[in-house]
């Protein structure tokens, strides 16, 4: 079974925190991970 596992303070150092909502973008030979930002309540 393909496995992708990453970790390090790297992660967080680019924004992706524990918790963090992510959109995963799956393409022929590339994935695209996005932070999905909350939008901000007035």
């Amino acid at each position: 079974m393909p496995w992708v596992q990453l970790k390090g303070y790297w992660l967080e150092a680019v924004g992706f925190n524990i918790d963090t909502r992510i959109q995963v973008r799956v393409m022929k030979g590339c994935l695209v991970l996005t932070v999905i930002t909350e939008p901000q309540e007035e």
